[in-house]
């Protein structure tokens, strides 16, 4: 999949080329081609409304000249360790792509980001100690 739309199309069902438009079909002439696209939605799983999904799918293509990698751990803030390990799990090399991965394994890593919580085991353990600082100060 090359971009986000694409991902989540492809997670939501089918789409399918129609035609192309020619530049010549426009006034002004546009300096690209346009198509007509058939989309077919199987899956009402409303993924375009989820927030996280959104969120994930954006950081893995923010910086394309970029291992998917380097962008789930500067994208979504997820330690470098986790996201190594969901991709151990998933079967994606660490020097691949966004526009590598096929649907599947798309689906597979956004499991491992849900099953995890989605959050980055460091910031979680220095938010929770300074809750904690913060009631003991309110116990005080």
């Amino acid at each position: 999949a090359s971009n986000p739309l694409s991902v989540t199309l492809a997670k939501m069902g089918s789409s399918c080329l129609v035609k192309v438009i020619p530049p010549e079909a426009f006034w002004p002439r546009p300096k690209v081609q346009s198509a007509i696209l058939e989309i077919n939605l199987e899956l009402p799983c409303f993924l375009e409304k989820k927030k996280k999904w959104r969120n994930f799918v954006e950081a893995s293509y923010r910086h394309r000249r970029k291992t998917l990698l380097n962008n789930l751990v500067h994208g979504i803030h997820v330690e470098r360790e986790t996201t190594l390990g969901w991709f151990r799990k998933t079967g994606i090399g660490v020097k691949q792509r966004a526009e590598e991965i096929k649907a599947d394994l798309w689906d597979a890593l956004y499991e491992e980001l849900i099953k995890s919580g989605g959050r980055n085991p460091a910031r979680s353990a220095r938010r929770d100690s300074s809750r904690n600082r913060e009631n003991r100060k309110d116990d005080s």
